[in-house]
């Protein structure tokens, strides 16, 4: 049976609310354990069965209560490994690359429920006046969501026009392609692999405001990083989603 999927802002309060509500579940727990002995006690058996029912029931919440709250705890890990991942990724880039400007952004991508729109869920070296960072990349559009679709390694020189068929803006809508930030001029975007279903499960991209041969996009050694950050994303994505 498939695992319920709480609303964000239920997951997010019964996390946040796990000290109080676990101490909430244990008074409660003893409470009704007391009520449960004395109904026994004095022979009162629906009050008695309804009072076993409830400790039941609490420890019932209790025990999935403290399940979601270790998981959260572990996914909080475990995307804070994948911000550091994304960090060294970027600087190991920029280290090969030696471009005079020391600008790289990294990002990991994740595709919706209907793997239709690409978001992006991780994230380094972006600024705040960076509006692509909330970008929507339709499957097929821009240089992510062609990787995506062809599942391979796909180089974007943003000061070329886009390839024949792609059309403006790699295909992008304008309320898309607008939110990119001015003055990018390359992206290199990689399918992340889950090494146990071996499906794509994300995009790793890295982008400039350098150009293509400046960062080295298409030199050995450049590629070989990213291919290596991407399984080690891939080991990660598949703890955290």
């Amino acid at each position: 049976m498939p695992a319920v999927k709480l609303p964000g802002k239920l997951r997010r309060f019964l996390v946040e609310s796990y000290t109080v509500l676990a101490v909430a579940a244990s008074i409660l727990l003893i409470g009704f354990t007391v009520w449960a002995h004395s109904a026994a006690i004095a022979k009162q058996w629906i009050r008695a069965s309804v009072a076993a029912l409830l400790v039941i029931g609490v420890a019932i919440a209790d025990h999935l209560l403290k399940k979601l709250h270790d998981k959260e705890q572990g996914r909080i890990i475990y995307e804070n490994i994948v911000a550091e991942l994304l960090r060294a990724a970027a600087l190991s880039v920029l280290q090969v690359a030696q471009p005079k400007l020391q600008h790289i952004r990294t990002n990991i991508m994740i595709p919706d429920e209907e793997q239709k729109r690409l978001l992006i869920r991780f994230h380094y070296g972006f600024v705040p006046e960076d509006q692509d960072k909330n970008i929507v990349v339709t499957v097929g559009t821009g240089c992510a969501g062609q990787a995506w679709l062809q599942g391979t390694l796909i180089c974007g020189d943003l000061t070329q026009q886009p390839p024949a068929g792609m059309g403006r803006h790699w295909g992008m809508p304008a309320v898309e392609a607008q939110k990119v930030r001015p003055s990018l001029r390359c992206v290199l975007s990689i399918p992340i692999v889950s090494p146990s279903s071996k499906e794509r499960i994300g995009l790793l991209n890295f982008d400039s405001d350098n150009t293509m041969s400046e960062m080295k996009f298409d030199d050995k050694a450049a590629l070989q990083i990213a291919y290596c950050f991407a399984d080690a994303v891939g080991l990660i994505l598949d703890r955290v989603l």
